[in-house]
């Protein structure tokens, strides 16, 4: 069957598989190589023949290193020329509902052709799905504007804009209805998602949103960006930068990929360069929020019970009460280490340094963001993953960060068996019916559902909490004030 369609820029064609109708490797926008290397996203050119998309496009150059790449990264063959999208649709497709993947990986590694994010599950529930790459690293998310106007900031969420703007203008070409778009994203997609909240030159491109373990707190000013430029100019040996216009991408991961694999002892727990507040995020999205710039987006908010365990286990986070207090006074909070110790000074320090960590990543800002938005929109819903594969107990992880993909993608992870699936077991079956069914419903309708019974809301007032286990349930409560009250104020390295 014909699979040929007219894109703005030109026209696709795809192909069928189990039933479901494909475009593989569209471009959104131009290759940025060549004078377009620290560019934001440009246009693409057009073309007259029908370009055939069977294929995703090359994996962005990874730029992690150690276990985070080998956990985060992928084996396909990478490129600068990496900004192609990918469509999952079916026959009869006509104003369906839209949903936009966008993967993590600490913004310096990830592949959108990772069997993980297959979106077929979502096109066989008559949803139009879409997902893509973007620049990592320094490519991408380190902002080298203080090195001269030759460099601009933001250029992998700058991507990020281009492709949501691009499924804006051309998705309804593919079935899809651009006004019914929900973006979804995990870590440091979730983090994309929040600042894509935040985003002028997007607002009114999708009306619901997703945000599965988004780190709020890596969206910063300068101080962070600053600290890393001159780590990354110091590994390089360069001077005034100009050298990385021309400097093959494998050396210029060079400068990147230690801060995996070499604990920053004199700034302890500082997260990898992400989204700069510029002119593309002007506000931080919690005081977005609270101005109520994006009211009128319906939101999911989600995190994993156990975030902290895997980045304890990687060392990429404090691993020692000590180096959790050298975090709080480097950054000007010494005076609230007494509370820090009131909090977490009843547990063992490994189940603390955890507990520090999933807050301080993961939770605390997530609540700030959700609180904020419950101000101003009664459609705000809120999740706790608690589920663990036999695998992750046994390591000791618990619910850890990023098992909540598999279920809610309904991609069983592309095997049966791992960390972060259990695809044999009934039991994840029916978490992965649960949890992918609810991200259906509210993609459909606005409002998640589990066995037919819609989620409460969450409220500043009274915190309903969807709990995703072997036994799902629904809690209203206001869970951990103390621990909120301790992190609400705090911005680290800002």
């Amino acid at each position: 069957m014909n699979t040929v369609v007219n894109t703005q820029y030109g026209p696709v064609s795809g192909f069928y598989r189990d039933n479901l109708m494909m475009w593989f490797g569209i471009p959104y926008a131009a290759p940025p190589v060549g004078e377009l290397r620290f560019k934001r996203a440009r246009q693409p050119e057009k073309w007259d023949e029908v370009r055939v998309c069977e294929t995703m496009g090359p994996a962005p150059i990874q730029m992690a290193g150690g276990k985070f790449a080998q956990s985060a990264g992928t084996v396909r063959p990478q490129s600068e020329d990496c900004l192609y999208l990918n469509v999952w649709s079916f026959d009869g497709a006509r104003n369906a509902p839209v949903f936009i993947y966008i993967f993590g990986g600490g913004h310096h590694a990830g592949d959108a052709a990772t069997p993980d994010f297959d979106l077929s599950a979502f096109a066989r529930h008559g949803i139009v799905a879409v997902s893509f790459n973007y620049r990592l690293g320094a490519l991408g998310f380190y902002d080298f504007t203080t090195w001269g106007s030759e460099f601009e900031s933001n250029c992998g969420f700058s991507d990020c804009i281009a492709a949501v703007k691009w499924v804006h203008e051309n998705i309804a070409a593919f079935g899809g209805d651009p006004d019914r778009v929900t973006v979804c994203g995990e870590s440091a997609g979730g983090t994309t998602v929040m600042a894509l909240l935040a985003a002028p030159s997007v607002k009114g491109c999708f009306k619901r949103a997703i945000v599965m373990s988004g780190l709020g707190s890596n969206i910063t000013n300068d101080k962070t960006q600053a600290i890393h430029r001159e780590q990354f100019r110091e590994r390089l040996g360069i001077k005034d930068g100009h050298e990385l216009f021309t400097m093959p991408a494998e050396e210029i991961k060079k400068g990147c990929a230690p801060m995996f694999t070499v604990p920053d002892t004199e700034h302890p727990g500082i997260l990898p360069p992400g989204p700069i507040i510029d002119d593309l995020i002007p506000r931080h999205p919690v005081e977005a929020a609270r101005r109520g710039e994006f009211a009128n987006v319906y939101c999911i908010f989600g995190t994993c019970r156990d975030e902290g365990a895997l980045f304890w286990l990687m060392r990429l986070c404090p691993m020692s009460r000590e180096e959790v207090e050298i975090m709080f006074r480097v950054n000007g909070y010494g005076h609230l280490i007494p509370a820090l110790r009131h909090v977490y000074g009843s547990m063992g320090e490994k189940q603390a340094v955890r507990a520090v960590n999933r807050d301080r990543m993961f939770w605390a800002d997530t609540m700030k963001l959700a609180i904020e938005q419950s101000r101003h929109s009664e459609s705000v819903y809120m999740y706790s993953f608690e589920y663990e594969t036999p695998l992750s107990r046994i390591l000791g992880l618990g619910a850890t960060h990023s098992m909540d993909v598999c279920p809610a993608l309904g991609s069983f992870g592309g095997s049966y068996s791992t960390l972060y699936g259990d695809g044999r077991s009934r039991s994840y079956r029916n978490l992965t019916r649960q949890l992918h069914g609810a991200f259906v419903d509210f993609i459909r309708t606005g409002r998640p559902g589990v066995d037919g019974e819609h989620w409460d809301p969450f409220r500043d007032y009274v915190q309903a909490v969807m709990h995703f286990s072997r036994k799902t349930h629904q809690t209203i409560e206001r869970p951990s004030p103390e621990v909120y009250d301790l992190w609400k104020d705090i911005r680290l390295y800002m």
